[in-house]
């Protein structure tokens, strides 16, 4: 919440979706909220928004493992962001006040591309729709990255995709936010 509270601007719109294998077709969001755009005396009502807004999304992720390892077995990142892009422009948020984080391996991409499994990283004709805004990726480790090269090319692949779709990338990192 760390993270939220230092780059959200005052009344942004926060949504958390939960990234799985129907991400597009079945989206699942686990709660969302706007922040006041006024933080309060000594920002007390911004903190008391995030504070309820992670209680929310811990409720919503402890109900949510429910659904069975079968949905929440595929983590589709491409589905993420055409979601997103979607999100964003049904909210009419401006591409300028776009955030997005996102906690996963990057490796299981869309149908056709699990670079858990795959040896070779294709991504020659992947395309995502514009997003726009920034995003901060965190998580980024997997035992399937089985050197820092293939890590490399992940990360560079992914970074090509999210440039062309208007996204500036914050944070791409293996750790995880405070």
């Amino acid at each position: 919440m760390l993270y939220l509270h230092q780059n959200c601007d005052d009344g942004a719109s926060i949504i958390a979706v939960a990234v799985t294998g129907k991400t597009f077709t079945q989206p699942v969001i686990l709660t969302e909220m706007r922040l006041p755009t006024y933080r309060g005396i000594k920002g007390r009502a911004r903190r008391l928004a995030l504070e309820k807004f992670e209680c929310e999304l811990i409720s919503a992720l402890e109900n949510n493992a429910k659904l069975g390892k079968e949905f929440l077995q595929r983590s589709r990142i491409a589905d993420f962001f055409n979601l997103a892009a979607n999100l964003f422009s049904e909210r009419k948020v401006p591409p300028k006040r776009r955030l997005m984080i996102l906690f996963s391996d990057m490796l299981e991409v869309d149908e056709r591309r699990n670079w858990e499994r795959d040896r070779e990283l294709r991504a020659g004709d992947l395309r995502l729709q514009t997003v726009g805004g920034t995003v901060a990726i965190y998580g980024v480790q997997s035992r399937f990255y089985s050197n820092v090269k293939r890590w490399e090319d992940v990360y560079k692949i992914w970074i090509g995709l999210l440039t062309h779709a208007g996204v500036a990338v914050q944070v791409y990192s293996i750790t995880y936010p405070r």
